[in-house]
């Protein structure tokens, strides 16, 4: 009977959503560029992209389930929209695909790339309408909202005024200029609510307060940019010079921090439909837990320490900043994104958290979005204990790259540059299979080479397992890597990277094309076995 009733209150829910519909078209579309976009759900700002297709005259249709007010980001060919909606609202949006690749083929390169982008925007935009076109004219003309983050780790063109500021004082003028012109423009704005609405008068406020809101979270997330730049700068002295004090890091500032924490959580309203709101609840997370902070931080942790992380941020976070269930829940979800996207984070401990995410929030179409990845999660958990005999690890530890290469004498080599925590390529390991026919035919090796970190051995081990790389495996520590760059050259350190050797352990082609592109590096690696025939 109670499963029964947990049914009944589900489809009354759903019954209350309203549907979002957003249209428009793409003028001289190319046929092939997808439309992401983060929608508003269960009243939280989603932490993840979903993608549509336009049709083939580019015209799209977006409809989405919603309760109350909301926000949705579209990106299309890197240009950022954000749209305001209630729960039946629609929105029409017309963009000319060719102004956006002219104005980018005439951009001054000077200029900086997110001023670029809302200058194109403005050209290729052609028409936003429909409901709230007053408040999506004036986002979409905003450089603001062209933010897809604020928590960029070499910050902005915004958050560079506040690190190069001299003082607190400056700090504060130049804050209340650029929020003050925004509210100015925010309280001109003609909303177009139904004038015979006996709640018109309600709903404008109402707005216009949510407005007011992602304002001022959003350039709180851009001051605590700025003092994240500005501590960097003073601990990095402090890590050159060892006769500097840790006064170099005025107090000043860090009385600024806890003054703005303090007034985020009593003025800032928690309000998980903004993305701004989003934002600044994470960046305030990490500046209070590290602006005392005066050591360069390590870079490298156990699976332990990774785990502790994980659970910290689903689980134990501070509930002064996310004191209601919803702001907290959204937390728990910008971690989850991040911890399920790749294979840094998964273990055991990362499959109970999500279990028990779901136990707390069963109904969420949040959560249900990360079925196919708690899977993937849970094939890599179970591979991770099963043998895996074609991955062949080398062992012997060797001081330089001809060294390692000189044991495949006689052989052609496809080297594979990797790490666990490199997304790009692990995304790559799906593609791998194209080349199968050659390894089979013993026309060439696979060398998966790893510079993942000494303490991820683990990890390394299970990853090998999960995406069943067939061939040999060798981890590089930090001598064989400075050697292993200099021998190929080209841009050091980036990866995935991919190098084809011949049989006499020359080099052939220091940086070869990807799996993903598979007919070149087919092609690639033809012309090398051609070559050895010859």
């Amino acid at each position: 009977m109670k499963y029964f009733f947990a049914l009944l209150a589900t489809l009354l829910y759903l019954s209350a959503l309203g549907q979002v519909t957003i249209k428009g078209k793409i003028n001289n579309y190319d046929r092939e560029t997808v439309i992401y976009y983060h929608p508003t759900i269960e009243g939280i700002y989603t932490p993840y992209w979903k993608e549509i297709q336009p049709k083939a005259n580019g015209s799209f249709t977006i409809k989405f389930e919603n309760e109350g007010y909301g926000t949705t980001t579209l990106s299309f060919q890197r240009l950022i929209y954000r749209l305001f909606h209630d729960d039946n609202s629609e929105i029409y949006l017309e963009i000319d695909q060719n102004k956006i690749l002219e104005g980018r083929e005439k951009q001054n390169k000077s200029i900086g790339r997110y001023e670029r982008g809302h200058a194109i925007k403005q050209r290729a935009t052609t028409e936003i309408s429909g409901d709230y076109a007053s408040v999506n004219q004036f986002y979409n003309r905003q450089l603001r909202t062209n933010y897809s983050t604020t928590r960029s780790v070499s910050g902005s063109s915004l958050s560079k005024l506040i690190y190069q500021a001299d003082t607190p004082e400056q700090v504060n003028v130049i804050l209340d200029s650029l929020i003050q012109q925004e509210y100015q423009q925010i309280d001109t704005l003609l909303l177009t609510v139904d004038v015979e609405d006996s709640q018109a008068d309600r709903k404008s406020k109402e707005i216009k307060n949510f407005l007011r809101n992602e304002v001022e979270a959003f350039y709180g997330a851009i001051f605590l940019s700025g003092m994240s730049l500005k501590r960097r700068e003073h601990v990095t002295k402090l890590h050159q010079d060892s006769s500097a004090t840790v006064d170099i890091y005025n107090r000043e500032w860090e009385q600024m921090i806890e003054a703005f924490a303090d007034r985020a959580i009593h003025e800032i309203k928690p309000d998980t439909r903004s993305p701004d709101y989003i934002d600044l609840m994470e960046s305030l997370s990490y500046i209070l837990g590290t602006y005392q902070e005066y050591h360069i931080p390590k870079q490298t942790q156990t699976s332990d320490e990774i785990d502790q992380i994980m659970v910290n941020q689903l689980f134990n976070y501070d509930t002064t900043l996310f004191y209601t269930e919803k702001a907290a829940f959204a937390h728990s979800l910008a971690g989850l994104q991040m911890y399920l996207m790749g294979q840094i984070f998964y273990s055991p401990l990362l499959l109970q958290s999500v279990y028990h995410l779901q136990e707390k929030y069963p109904d969420s179409q949040l959560l249900r979005h990360y079925d196919p990845l708690v899977e993937k999660l849970e094939n890599y958990l179970k591979a991770s204990q099963e043998t895996f005999s074609s991955g062949k690890i080398i062992r012997r530890k060797y001081d330089t790259f001809d060294e390692l290469i000189s044991r495949f004498e006689g052989k052609n080599v496809l080297v594979d540059i990797w790490a666990t925590w490199c997304y790009p390529c692990i995304q790559e390991f799906k593609h791998k299979d194209k080349l199968q026919l050659l390894v089979e035919s013993g026309e060439i090796e696979f060398l998966y080479i790893s510079v993942d970190k000494p303490e991820w051995e683990d990890r390394w081990r299970n990853n090998i397992k999960y995406n069943q790389l067939k061939g040999y495996h060798y981890r590089a520590d930090q001598d064989f890597k400075v050697n292993m760059w200099d021998e190929l050259g080209g841009y050091k350190g980036a990866i995935p990277r991919y190098a084809l050797i011949d049989k006499n352990g020359e080099i052939f082609l220091s940086t070869a094309a990807r799996p993903s592109e598979e007919n070149e590096l087919v092609n690639q690696v033809n012309d090398l076995i051609q070559q050895g025939q010859e």
